[in-house]
């Protein structure tokens, strides 16, 4: 276990991530799309932004990232919670994220809605649906 809390309290987070993703064999193969990639979170209204990385068919989370991102989303902790709760129009909502980066261009993956019919209006042009 890392001497420092937060790194200690990201590899437990990141732990529990894993293993719901190698329990979905659709969320399996999404992440393996994602191999080397690095996404940061920014938590805003706080100095946290954290950096999820794929590697070897497995997500790390750290605090720390040397290097560009792929993509950079942001929001508050509140607004990023509510993304996780049931559906509907405030779900939607809530997950509209600002997003940026050369692969933060929605897509729609196959058996689903377009990414598109969550985003805003003016990222709905972007979209490769």
């Amino acid at each position: 276990m890392s001497a420092n809390p937060l790194t200690a309290l990201l590899d437990q987070l990141a732990t529990v991530l894993n293993r719901n993703v190698a329990q979905s064999q659709r969320t399996s193969t999404l992440v393996t799309q994602l191999e080397g990639r690095v996404l940061a979170l920014a938590l805003e209204g706080t100095p946290i932004t954290l950096f999820f990385k794929v590697s070897s068919g497995r997500v790390t989370i750290d605090s720390r990232h040397e290097g560009t991102t792929d993509a950079r989303l942001a929001g508050t902790p509140a607004r990023r919670s509510a993304c996780f709760r049931g559906p509907g129009p405030a779900r939607q909502t809530a997950c509209a994220v600002p997003a940026a980066g050369s692969r933060a261009t929605p897509r729609s993956h196959s058996g689903s809605r377009t990414c598109c019919s969550r985003r805003s209006r003016t990222s709905r042009k972007n979209c490769r649906a």
